[in-house]
């Protein structure tokens, strides 16, 4: 039923949050219970003929004086719902509080995880996701993981404890009405567990297409003026509204699932509420059973199949969400670079970067860098300038440790290849070149070059 271990345990501060929200919601139900017992007995005891004695002293007395049963008045029966209505609005707003805690909790660990990772990752994290995947990851796909958190897993364990609990109240005024709601109660789970196996793999086509997506837009706008420059603009915009109409209709086919599937679900409930009423209803007619009892059955029928419906409502919600964790946890387990001897590098704003005679070929035959040295003074502005595949980019690289095989190293000791401070510096380039390769002359690439590869 989609609890993830790996997902809970991460999250472990959230624990003991779904763990109260639980709670506060069996504290409702049993405020439920003892309302509608007492208003059942009520209707027992007026149909059995007792009455108000209004003429022998107040009203108050007159209620003190009618017995609900041996040990319970009418005074105190009203005292006990007001009671129970007051610690049933306590509990509902403390559901609403333990569960935001739990989400926001479990949000603030992911989005802590994820930006740890990208940070020992350095510009790695490609490998594994792009740009906009992160970002998706960051806000949206940890966001989705909010009903997650905050209601499924507490409403999980809720419906399991829900219906025992009825079971056992109705099972002393009707084990056979009882019997029937407990034997309707799984199919409403088994329903769940059939509709997630197609779920499963539309809500991940659902997300993949939501991705990619946003790769797309994102890729598009920052070259936007090079594509509206080559006259390319119209051919990415027909892309665009191609991917566009593939989300929709992906979106329309995961509404048109959750639909059929709450339909089904409310099939079961009504059923087996009805199912269960209608034995109560024989067994009244035969005698067995008072009015009240029979009313308390009626309106507690309902709160057997109540738990699970809305189960099946979260489900579908969290879905989307373990869809985007199967992501993260991709980015989580993205294999990271060793560093066997790590060099500490002291806080300085004066720090200087030396390169001295860097060389690196791609396929060992053509030497893209060929004895390259320079200087990067703090505060100074060095720019990188040259024809299209004369290097830069993967200069770029060498700095930023993308590329592993340098013959030559940076001189500074105080200075890990591997900075993200440096990383942080030049990510113009970073996100900006692959956009700026449309350039074809040698003067539009000089310009792109000079704005787009400055290098603080």
């Amino acid at each position: 039923m989609m609890i993830n271990k790996r997902l809970i345990s991460i999250c472990d501060e959230s624990k003991k949050y779904m763990g109260l929200t639980i709670l506060c919601s069996w504290i409702g139900i049993i405020c439920n219970i003892i309302i509608v017992l007492l208003i059942g007995q009520l209707i027992n005891v007026m149909v059995a003929g007792q009455t108000l004695n209004l003429t022998s002293g107040s009203l108050w007395t007159a209620m003190s004086d009618y017995m609900l049963t041996k040990h319970v008045s009418l005074t105190m029966g009203i005292i006990i719902i007001v009671i129970a209505l007051i610690v049933k609005l306590v509990s509902h707003h403390l559901y609403g509080t333990f569960s935001y805690k739990s989400s926001a909790n479990a949000r603030a660990t992911l989005r802590r995880l994820v930006y740890e990772k990208l940070l020992r990752l350095g510009m790695d994290y490609q490998k594994s996701e792009k740009t906009s995947g992160v970002v998706q990851l960051s806000i949206e796909g940890v966001e989705q993981l909010e009903i997650y958190f905050g209601k499924y897993i507490p409403q999980f364990f809720y419906s399991l404890l829900a219906p025992l609990t009825l079971f056992v109240v109705i099972s002393f005024i009707s084990w056979q009405a009882a019997l029937v709601f407990m034997l309707c109660v799984p199919l409403i789970p088994v329903s769940i567990i059939a509709i997630m196996k197609v779920a499963k793999r539309i809500l991940k086509e659902y997300w993949n297409n939501y991705a990619n997506l946003g790769d797309t837009f994102l890729e598009n706008l920052q070259g936007l003026t090079t594509l509206k420059v080559y006259g390319q603009d119209d051919q990415k915009h027909i892309e665009m509204n191609e991917e566009a109409e593939a989300f929709r209709r992906i979106t329309m086919k995961v509404l048109s699932m959750q639909l059929n599937s709450i339909n089904i679900m409310d099939l079961i409930a009504f059923g087996g509420s009805a199912l269960g009423t209608i034995v109560a209803l024989y067994q009244f007619k035969n005698g067995n059973l008072q009015v009240g009892d029979l009313i308390v059955i009626i309106l507690l029928s309902s709160e057997f199949f109540i738990p699970l419906r809305l189960l099946g409502s979260y489900f579908h919600i969290a879905m989307n969400g373990m869809a985007a964790s199967d992501r993260i946890f991709a980015l989580l387990d993205t294999e990271e670079e060793v560093v066997k001897s790590p060099k500490v590098i002291p806080a300085s704003d004066q720090l200087n970067i030396k390169v001295e005679n860097v060389n690196f070929s791609y396929d060992g035959q053509r030497q893209v860098l060929k004895d390259i040295s320079l200087d990067l003074t703090p505060g100074g502005l060095t720019a990188i300038v040259g024809e299209s595949g004369s290097g830069k980019s993967t200069m770029a690289a060498l700095l930023l440790a993308q590329k592993k095989e340098l013959m030559a190293f940076l001189k500074d000791g105080r200075l890990e290849v591997s900075n993200n401070r440096a990383e942080r510096a030049i990510k113009t380039v970073v996100i900006g070149r692959k956009n700026y390769l449309f350039s074809t002359s040698l003067s539009g690439a000089e310009a792109n070059t000079i704005i787009y590869s400055v290098i603080p």
